[in-house]
């Protein structure tokens, strides 16, 4: 199979090589056989000439182990987010990779994008990347987009994952829980690989936090959430709860995937 087009998106903020994060896109290129983008955009254009080398350096160092591995690389000016959209459909994006320390404020952006974000960290396993993938599995409809994109991954990568079922006591709800599993599992079937469902011991209100107990106990190599963006309550009143998920995932990579929107699929998935 050769690699298609679509890309995988490594966010450079500086001159200074996103090492872990380009760990991490290669590996993810490599799985799902997609090309690799090295990306940067900022209104400074002083500094445009000495980060396009840094990424031709990185590129160069990728191509001699791996020379089927195409690699993309962008440097432009403007403001991240205002250009977001027409970034990610012409340069046909999958998702981006940011690093959790100094790239967290990105996620403020997650709600305007059809394309997840990975959040990765210098201190990770990396034996363990993408290997034993966790995500949560609640009432709510969203819980299908986290189970979409494990898929993705380990369809290709033949790797564990984990189903994180809510405990929820009204019969409405576990109907709907039992529903999204029936679905998914017949998904995870048709790709046959290995998959269990593990009782997360919370409802679908209070399974997030439980999530990440979960995960840590696990050693997950990658945690999955959808977040609901347009709840207005939350982030008005709780400024920087979503960006809270980041931090609670300790070294773990998390993706997090804007659920509001309709989801820009894999090409081959």
């Amino acid at each position: 199979m050769g690699y298609q087009e679509q890309r995988i998106c490594v966010w450079f903020e500086s001159e200074q090589a996103p090492l872990t994060q380009i760990k991490h896109g290669v590996l993810l290129a490599e799985i799902m056989k997609k090309e690799l983008c090295f990306y940067h955009i900022s209104t400074n254009k002083s500094t445009h000439s000495n980060i396009e080398k840094a990424m031709e350096v990185e590129s160069n160092k990728i191509v001699e182990r791996d020379p089927i591995q195409r690699i993309t690389i962008e440097v432009k000016e403007g403001v991240f987010h205002k250009n977001l959209i027409d970034t990610i459909e012409e340069l046909d994006l999958l998702l981006f990779i940011f690093d959790k320390k100094r790239d967290h404020k990105k996620l403020k952006t997650l709600g305007d994008t059809t394309i997840p974000y990975l959040f990765t960290d210098e201190k990770v396993n990396f034996k363990k990347i993408f290997t034993d993938i966790v995500f949560p599995i609640g009432y709510v409809k969203r819980s299908k987009d986290s189970a979409l994109w494990a898929s993705y991954i380990a369809r290709y990568n033949h790797t564990n994952v984990t189903i994180l079922q809510a405990n929820d006591k009204d019969k409405d709800d576990k109907q709907l829980i039992e529903t999204h599993l029936y679905s998914i599992e017949n998904l995870f079937d048709k790709f046959q690989f290995q998959h269990q469902i593990e009782n997360l011991g919370a409802s679908s209100w209070r399974m997030n936090r439980n999530t990440f107990r979960s995960a840590e106990k696990h050693d997950a190599g990658l945690i999955i959430m959808a977040l609901s963006l347009d709840n207005h309550f939350i982030t008005k009143f709780i400024p920087g709860y979503h960006e809270s998920y980041i931090k609670r995932s300790k070294h773990m990579p998390i993706l997090l995937i804007n659920s509001t929107r309709d989801l820009y699929t894999m090409c081959g998935g």
